[in-house]
């Protein structure tokens, strides 16, 4: 690499790397969701296009961790929760300052010891290391609101019937390149 390719990439890394401020209205948007448009400079400073894991701070005390995700112009919107903004006795239409940043810390939960179990019997722990991330966060806590063992054994049987499908569609991937 040349000395301005390497300078080039050291000042993108510098600028992902660093904490991005800004003022905001809070609006809600079609549905339930309440959202905050991400400044045209920030997201151009982070660098990424698509959904962006972030931490950060609401007026300067109510911390969060989100992801900022991406709208069709290439710029992004961050939602905020109910529970954040309950906590900072926030509402639609209020003007909050954000700071954030990315979140390099992985989002994934531990796998319980029966659903390894129920995979490993299935010959199918090779399937689940196919489903994304967060797709497998989500099955993992919708698993453990079961009250009910029967509950829990279906939602099992769902994790399973996921990793199977996470192998069908790897595997028809393959067929395609063929």
């Amino acid at each position: 690499f040349s000395f301005m390719a390497r300078a080039s990439y050291a000042f993108i890394i510098i600028m992902r790397a660093k904490r991005h401020t800004f003022s905001a209205r809070l609006a809600r948007v079609p549905g339930r969701w309440v959202t905050v448009e991400v400044p045209t400079r920030v997201s151009r400073a982070l660098g990424i296009r698509g959904t962006i894991p972030v931490v950060g701070v609401v007026n300067g005390k109510a911390k969060f961790r989100s992801s900022l995700l991406p709208r069709k112009d290439g710029l992004h919107f961050l939602p905020i929760k109910y529970e954040l903004r309950k906590n900072a006795g926030l509402d639609v239409g209020d003007l909050v300052k954000i700071s954030l940043e990315i979140d390099h810390e992985p989002r994934t939960l531990p796998t319980p010891e029966d659903v390894m179990e129920a995979l490993e019997a299935e010959g199918l722990l090779d399937a689940y290391a196919l489903v994304p991330p967060g797709r497998k966060m989500q099955f993992l806590k919708y698993l453990e609101e079961a009250v009910h063992e029967v509950t829990r054994e279906k939602r099992i049987a769902m994790i399973l019937e996921m990793s199977h499908a996470a192998r069908e569609k790897q595997a028809d991937r393959e067929t395609r390149r063929r």
